[in-house]
Protein backbone atom coordinates (compact mmCIF):
# COMPACT_ATOMS: atom_id res chain seq x y z
CA UNK A 1 0.00 0.00 0.00
CA UNK A 2 0.76 3.62 -0.54
CA UNK A 3 1.43 5.22 2.54
CA UNK A 4 -0.85 8.20 1.40
CA UNK A 5 -3.65 5.82 1.15
CA UNK A 6 -3.40 4.53 4.48
CA UNK A 7 -3.16 8.23 6.26
CA UNK A 8 -6.42 8.70 4.36
CA UNK A 9 -8.14 5.43 5.22
CA UNK A 10 -7.18 5.77 9.08
CA UNK A 11 -8.18 9.30 8.71
CA UNK A 12 -11.49 8.35 7.42
CA UNK A 13 -12.04 5.74 10.16
CA UNK A 14 -11.32 7.80 12.54
CA UNK A 15 -12.76 11.32 12.23
CA UNK A 16 -16.44 9.02 11.54
CA UNK A 17 -15.12 7.27 14.80
CA UNK A 18 -19.01 8.13 15.98
CA UNK A 19 -22.15 6.78 15.13
CA UNK A 20 -23.95 8.92 12.94
CA UNK A 21 -27.20 7.93 14.21
CA UNK A 22 -26.51 7.81 18.45
CA UNK A 23 -23.37 9.88 18.69
CA UNK A 24 -22.00 6.45 20.24
CA UNK A 25 -18.01 5.68 20.13
CA UNK A 26 -17.68 2.82 17.91
CA UNK A 27 -14.52 0.91 18.57
CA UNK A 28 -14.23 -0.73 15.96
CA UNK A 29 -13.69 2.28 13.51
CA UNK A 30 -10.84 3.17 16.17
CA UNK A 31 -9.32 0.04 15.24
CA UNK A 32 -9.71 0.18 11.92
CA UNK A 33 -8.19 3.57 11.91
CA UNK A 34 -5.30 2.32 13.93
CA UNK A 35 -4.27 -0.53 11.61
CA UNK A 36 -4.20 1.89 8.60
CA UNK A 37 -2.49 4.20 11.13
CA UNK A 38 0.44 1.66 11.63
CA UNK A 39 0.20 0.14 8.57
CA UNK A 40 1.35 3.84 6.81
CA UNK A 41 3.87 4.06 9.80
CA UNK A 42 5.90 0.71 8.62
CA UNK A 43 5.82 2.31 4.99
CA UNK A 44 7.26 6.10 6.51
CA UNK A 45 7.50 6.46 9.99
CA UNK A 46 8.11 10.45 9.47
CA UNK A 47 5.05 11.10 7.96
CA UNK A 48 3.24 13.95 9.65
CA UNK A 49 0.15 12.87 8.96
CA UNK A 50 0.25 9.83 10.24
CA UNK A 51 2.10 10.85 13.05
CA UNK A 52 -0.63 13.17 13.74
CA UNK A 53 -3.71 10.56 13.90
CA UNK A 54 -0.96 8.40 16.05
CA UNK A 55 -1.10 10.85 18.70
CA UNK A 56 -4.99 11.59 18.18
CA UNK A 57 -5.36 7.72 18.52
CA UNK A 58 -3.09 7.47 21.35
CA UNK A 59 -5.01 10.79 23.24
CA UNK A 60 -7.93 8.62 22.85
CA UNK A 61 -6.74 6.07 25.65
CA UNK A 62 -3.60 8.53 27.62
CA UNK A 63 -2.86 12.46 26.79
CA UNK A 64 0.47 11.30 28.00
CA UNK A 65 1.44 9.21 25.60
CA UNK A 66 -0.27 11.48 22.71
CA UNK A 67 1.99 14.69 24.33
CA UNK A 68 5.59 11.96 24.22
CA UNK A 69 4.50 10.42 20.39
CA UNK A 70 4.07 13.81 19.09
CA UNK A 71 6.49 15.58 21.39
CA UNK A 72 8.95 13.05 19.43
CA UNK A 73 7.52 14.03 15.99
CA UNK A 74 8.13 17.74 16.83
CA UNK A 75 11.91 17.14 17.50
CA UNK A 76 12.56 15.87 14.50
CA UNK A 77 11.10 18.45 12.27
CA UNK A 78 11.21 21.24 15.22
CA UNK A 79 10.88 24.42 13.07
CA UNK A 80 7.46 24.36 12.07
CA UNK A 81 5.35 26.61 14.59
CA UNK A 82 1.92 24.51 13.82
CA UNK A 83 3.68 21.20 15.31
CA UNK A 84 4.42 23.04 18.77
CA UNK A 85 1.00 24.55 18.66
CA UNK A 86 -0.39 20.66 18.26
CA UNK A 87 2.06 19.52 21.20
CA UNK A 88 0.75 22.11 23.08
CA UNK A 89 -2.83 20.89 23.16
CA UNK A 90 -1.41 17.15 23.82
CA UNK A 91 0.46 18.46 26.30
CA UNK A 92 -2.22 20.52 27.85
CA UNK A 93 -4.65 17.69 27.75
CA UNK A 94 -2.64 15.50 30.04
CA UNK A 95 -2.05 18.02 32.25
CA UNK A 96 1.81 19.03 31.43
CA UNK A 97 1.28 22.47 32.12
CA UNK A 98 4.81 23.42 32.36
CA UNK A 99 5.80 21.65 29.38
CA UNK A 100 2.33 23.25 27.33
CA UNK A 101 4.05 26.86 28.61
CA UNK A 102 7.35 25.82 27.31
CA UNK A 103 5.83 24.61 23.86
CA UNK A 104 3.56 27.88 23.56
CA UNK A 105 6.94 29.97 23.57
CA UNK A 106 7.93 28.16 20.28
CA UNK A 107 4.52 29.26 18.61
CA UNK A 108 5.40 33.06 19.30
CA UNK A 109 5.45 35.37 16.06
CA UNK A 110 2.98 33.04 14.25
CA UNK A 111 -0.33 32.79 12.98
CA UNK A 112 -0.75 29.83 15.63
CA UNK A 113 -0.09 31.33 18.70
CA UNK A 114 -3.52 33.23 19.62
CA UNK A 115 -4.94 29.90 18.79
CA UNK A 116 -2.79 27.60 20.91
CA UNK A 117 -2.88 29.69 23.96
CA UNK A 118 -6.58 29.78 23.88
CA UNK A 119 -7.09 25.90 23.77
CA UNK A 120 -4.63 25.48 26.67
CA UNK A 121 -6.89 28.33 28.76
CA UNK A 122 -9.57 25.95 27.63
CA UNK A 123 -7.83 23.06 28.46
CA UNK A 124 -6.93 24.18 31.74
CA UNK A 125 -10.32 25.86 32.45
CA UNK A 126 -11.84 22.60 32.15
CA UNK A 127 -9.17 20.48 34.12
CA UNK A 128 -10.38 23.00 37.25
CA UNK A 129 -13.54 23.28 36.69
CA UNK A 130 -13.92 19.40 36.84
CA UNK A 131 -12.36 19.00 40.18
CA UNK A 132 -15.33 22.04 41.64
CA UNK A 133 -17.96 20.46 39.74
CA UNK A 134 -16.81 17.05 42.06
CA UNK A 135 -16.77 18.84 44.93
CA UNK A 136 -19.91 20.74 44.67
CA UNK A 137 -21.86 17.29 43.95
CA UNK A 138 -19.95 15.73 47.59
CA UNK A 139 -20.55 19.45 49.44
CA UNK A 140 -24.35 18.70 48.17
CA UNK A 141 -24.78 15.22 48.59
CA UNK A 142 -23.32 15.53 52.45
CA UNK A 143 -25.30 17.96 53.07
CA UNK A 144 -28.80 16.40 51.98
CA UNK A 145 -27.18 13.88 54.68
CA UNK A 146 -26.74 16.27 57.26
CA UNK A 147 -30.23 16.99 58.33
CA UNK A 148 -31.00 13.40 58.70
CA UNK A 149 -28.19 12.74 60.59
CA UNK A 150 -28.79 15.62 63.00
CA UNK A 151 -32.49 14.83 63.17
CA UNK A 152 -31.55 11.29 64.67
CA UNK A 153 -29.52 12.43 66.92
CA UNK A 154 -32.03 14.67 68.29
CA UNK A 155 -34.69 12.11 68.23
CA UNK A 156 -32.74 9.44 70.63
Amino acid sequence: YNYYLCAWMGELAFYRRFDEFNGKLQSDRVELARAWCDRGLALNYYDQQLRALKANLLALESPGQAAECWKKYVEWDFWNPHHHAMLVEFQARAGDYDEAMDSLEWTKGSGYYEEARKQMQDILAGHIRAPLAAAKMAASAASTNQPAAASDAFSR
